[in-house]
């Protein structure tokens, strides 16, 4: 394959995490639908992590990756 046939191939991640306070899936759904460059992502919702050190349950929050 010659350097003009070369086919260039670029990847960017995201990570995100907020509170859930602050953000819904509603709004995270409609956010990222709403650009049409954004072909993969996937979210959770974690509201049931808990501090190791100190045993108490930490704020439900989201993670986000694009």
């Amino acid at each position: 394959m010659t350097e003009t046939a070369k086919k260039s191939i670029t990847s960017r991640t995201f990570n995100i995490m907020q509170y859930e306070e602050f953000l819904s899936e509603d709004k995270i759904k409609s956010v990222l639908s709403s650009y049409k460059t954004i072909e993969k992502y996937a979210y959770i919702k974690h509201n049931k992590d808990v501090d190791p050190e100190t045993k108490e349950q930490k704020k439900a929050h989201w993670h986000i990756v694009i």
